[in-house]
């Protein structure tokens, strides 16, 4: 399929600054953090990252299984992102409460009591983290068009954008269902620069110690927006659910073949 993108001309002083100001070296917390995640962290075997063009940014949609999937893509994905953060971690006014409901679930009055006790003190912790990797917050109000401003500016000064869709609806063993707002984002870059972005769909597996990159969806500004969000959410979702039964079937068959 020939590449229909026609890059906008102008702009090019402003895009400049931005890419600037995005590719400066990462802060000293983030080197303290990622040493202590991949000396403490299992290391991942990275399939698929080849395939990626390193020329020009992309989002990658993975699944998070909880703080397994943020932690492995910070320890062994070899590209520089930022990632989509819940706003809540982003902020010591609200990561307590939201570490005490989502974290350390408790039901009792003393297992409260305690549970606050525990967030309030891994909170300040939790926030630097965030700040160390340069966290996009999102937001589930009117604020979200900030997380949209932060991930085009991101997206422009050529840094790629790390997002976890996931929503409260299961799915399959591997994932729940996929929200697809962030396709907001290729509208906007793709107003802004006349390309089409891509979102590379990354299944990370806590059993094989894995992370696998699939085939990309590219966004079209001639679809229809509202139908191509949902197709778009809908193919990252099975794309990672796919790769996590692929990937099964790949250890099932060497373990069965080691042991014959």
């Amino acid at each position: 399929m020939v590449n229909q993108d026609k890059p906008k001309t102008g702009g090019g002083g402003k895009r400049r600054m931005i890419e600037q100001a995005e590719r400066k070296k990462r802060h000293p917390i983030f080197r303290l953090f990622w040493t202590l995640f991949w000396l403490g962290f299992p290391k991942h075997k990275v399939f698929g990252l080849s395939t990626v063009p390193k020329d020009r940014p992309a989002v990658f949609v993975a699944n998070h299984a909880g703080a397994y999937g943020p932690v492995a893509m910070i320890t062994s994905f070899h590209r520089r992102f930022r990632p989509w953060v819940i706003s809540n971690m982003c902020s010591l006014r609200t990561a307590p409460a939201h570490l005490a409901k989502d974290l350390f679930p408790a039901k009792t009055r003393v297992g409260k009591a305690f549970s606050f006790l525990i967030s309030a003190i891994v909170a300040p912790l939790a926030v630097l983290v965030m700040y160390a990797v340069e966290a996009i917050p999102v937001y589930k109000d009117a604020r979200v068009i900030t997380t949209f401003n932060k991930s085009l500016r991101t997206l422009l000064g050529g840094t790629n954008v790390l997002i976890f869709p996931e929503n409260d609806e299961p799915f399959s063993e591997y994932t729940n269902n996929f929200s697809g707002g962030f396709l907001y984002i290729a509208r906007r870059y793709y107003e802004e620069t006349g390309r089409r972005l891509e979102y590379y769909p990354v299944f990370a597996s806590s059993k094989y110690h894995a992370i696998k990159v699939g085939t990309p969806l590219t966004y079209d500004p001639s679809d229809d927006f509202a139908q191509q969000k949902v197709r778009a959410a809908n193919y990252l979702r099975d794309s990672v659910t796919c790769m996590a039964r692929e990937l099964e079937i790949e250890k099932t068959a060497k373990t069965k073949k080691s042991g014959a």
